[in-house]
Parts: structure tokens; sequence; C-alpha cells
């Protein structure tokens, strides 16, 4: 059993063996932990996505300001964010193509980063 308490797809602390649900927040899906995951920098997923893509970030921002860009420099989506260190932008309506993500924070940029939309 995996503890996916926030459901992001991954699991919040080592698996435990058990026959009975051990309760809320647990899974049976195999899930990647937490600290499998490198530190340097965020986490995109899924990448190349056909919709919904999430940003893992290392820390909480207090406040958060993301641009989305399309290969012709064009900003397809602007997204003002308070107190989180989790991101979901929606590409549902953005064609097929490589898309340019950049985070800002106190007014400088934190990273600049490509997905790909299928």
């Amino acid at each position: 059993w995996y503890l996916d308490a926030n459901q992001d797809g991954i699991a919040d602390k080592a698996p435990i063996r058990s026959c009975v649900d051990p309760g809320t927040g647990y899974v049976q899906n195999e899930l990647p932990l937490r600290s499998e995951f490198t530190t340097d920098g965020p986490i995109f997923y899924p990448n190349p996505t056909e919709g919904e893509l999430t940003i893992l970030l290392e820390q909480i921002y207090e406040e958060l300001l993301v641009e989305v860009f399309a290969q012709d420099r064009k900003r397809v989506l602007k997204k003002a964010m308070k107190n989180t260190d989790q991101i979901t932008l929606e590409f549902m309506n953005q064609q097929a193509g490589v898309y340019f993500i950049q985070i800002i924070y106190d007014g400088r940029r934190i990273g600049f980063y490509k997905v790909v939309r299928l």
C-alpha cells in the first residue's frame, strides 16, 4: 500500500505491506516515492502531455507568476498563484507543439522550461 494523501500520483512515504486497507489516502497502485526524485528543479508530469500538466516545485512559494508561451513567443497563458508548491496547467485548448513555461517569483525568473503538447 502506498500513501498518496494529496493524490498527486507520488507516494508520500515508503510503502507498507498489509493484507488489509490501512486507511484513507492509501492506494494499491505502485507509485514513485517522493524522495526518489532529485531536487535539481521542478518535476513536470506528464511531459509530453495530452492536456493537464502538473509541476511540483522544490518548496512552497508565497506568490508565483506562471506564463506559458508558444513557439512563436506568443503568451498563451498567464496564471498568478499563492502559497503553493504545485502548479497545474491546462493544455487541452492548445494545439500540439512545443511550449515554454516561465516561472517568476519576487519579480525574478526562477525557471524557464520546455514542455510538449501532443
